[in-house]
């Protein structure tokens, strides 16, 4: 996901715990993803300062919609939550924008999924700002891939990446097949679109159920289809 316009930032970390500052959590279904959040954030120390980072605001709803016992207190207004399990621990949800010079010991990138609304987000630009870019700014999703870096050196301790196991962030992809695989243990990535960089997903043909295939996740902008073996 490198951007060979850019020079190389090397970060150095000064802890020496042998532990991965990244990790990524998944899940199929939004009921998935929010139970493997409650289940990681009943592991943190229970004063832990805790990020939660959206693409957009409408991220939030993701524990809003999901969260049917009650576990937590969410100021929309504000974007502060309370974990009523651990009433000390400090989380707040913004969007990644809005989190440029902040930092908490523990970050959750909720918005790990492919769509129009993903990371990267594909609704279009406005064409004055494709004119105002220089030329070296226009390499795919460039604008997006610096939002994704800020939005992952938030944290102090730990960066959790919550993937959507059905449509995943094209982002995932580069970073499971070029720079840290490790990462991924237990969160299996569906195969990608060679076409277009989103997920494929496997469908069944309407007149043979028998006969199945894969087919683009970005349909109908991206009409590519694959054999299922």
């Amino acid at each position: 996901m490198r951007d060979t316009n850019l020079y190389v930032k090397h970060l150095n970390n000064p802890s020496d715990k042998k532990d991965y500052s990244l990790k990524a959590l998944g899940g199929h279904t939004e009921e998935e993803r929010f139970n493997v959040i409650v289940e990681q954030l009943r592991k943190l120390p229970k004063t832990a300062s805790v990020l939660l980072l959206g693409r957009y605001r409408s991220d939030i709803n993701l524990m809003i919609r999901c969260d049917q016992e009650g576990l937590f207190s969410i100021d929309q207004s504000t974007g502060n939550i309370r974990f009523l399990e651990k009433p000390d621990m400090d989380i707040r949800f913004m969007t990644a924008h809005a989190s440029k010079g902040l930092q908490r010991d523990f970050v959750f990138l909720l918005c790990c999924s492919g769509g129009l609304k993903g990371f990267p987000s594909t609704i279009p630009e406005e064409p004055l700002l494709g004119l105002l870019l220089p030329e070296v700014e226009r390499c795919p999703h460039a604008e997006e891939r610096r939002l994704f870096y800020v939005a992952m050196t938030r944290c102090k301790k730990k960066l959790f990446f919550i993937v959507d196991q059905t449509r995943p962030s094209r982002f995932m992809y580069e970073l499971h097949s070029k720079i840290c695989p490790n990462i991924f243990r237990g969160v299996k990535l569906p195969p990608q679109c060679p076409n277009c960089g989103e997920a494929l997903s496997l469908r069944h043909n309407r007149n043979d159920p028998n006969r199945s295939f894969y087919g683009c996740t970005g349909f109908p902008n991206c009409r590519y289809t694959q054999q299922a073996k």
